[in-house]
């Protein structure tokens, strides 16, 4: 138990650092996997995460037809992989709870731009690998330790690396989260 909390803490401090991360998202037909670089706007409770995005876009259309997504974070210490669900949602509140003047340059109407939607991501479960520090050159020197030996390396301890269970509602709780026909109707009134 102690362990699953540690993990669950480090996973949290280690989502919450990073500003960037990459939403995977099924293709057209299921059969492709398409990645995309985001913004993160906001992570909730249970590594729940925000994006915003144009409501014509390619990721929010393959969306509508498969909700399941994986979001990767990393740079060259840390790593983190998270499994969930994706709902679109026109939420003006929300929109502006969560707006950043970074996306002006894809919304300059602002948060009530008609073209942005959010994206948010259930997380279901998230993996991490985290090497920074003592912590990461003594995994490294136990590994150059067991190879010299020829023996295989046992899992690393739950301080760099952890799977990591999350609840991932089956509903997103916010009032004005829409339903794909609802998304297609805004499409096209935008398009119009």
């Amino acid at each position: 138990m102690r362990d699953q909390q540690q993990q669950r803490e480090r996973f949290e401090e280690l989502v919450r650092s990073f500003g960037t991360a990459m939403l995977v998202t099924h293709g057209k037909g299921g059969k492709t996997l398409h990645a995309r670089p985001m913004g993160v706007a906001s992570v909730g409770r249970d590594g729940d995460l925000w994006f915003a995005t144009g409501i014509n876009s390619v990721k929010t259309e393959e969306l509508l037809t498969d909700r399941r997504v994986v979001v990767v974070m990393q740079d060259p210490s840390r790593f983190v992989s998270i499994t969930g669900e994706a709902d679109l949602v026109v939420n003006r509140a929300k929109a502006a709870e969560l707006w950043s003047e970074a996306f002006r340059p894809w919304f300059p109407k602002g948060p009530d731009d008609p073209e942005l939607v959010l994206v948010h991501v259930r997380s279901h479960e998230a993996e991490y690998w985290d090497m920074r520090g003592l912590k990461g050159a003594r995994y490294l020197f136990e590994a150059v330790q067991h190879a010299v030996r020829g023996e295989r390396m046992t899992d690393a301890p739950p301080t760099v690396h952890g799977t990591v269970p999350l609840p991932g509602r089956p509903q997103s709780p916010l009032r004005g989260t829409t339903t794909p026909d609802l998304i297609r109707a805004a499409i096209d009134l935008v398009r119009l």
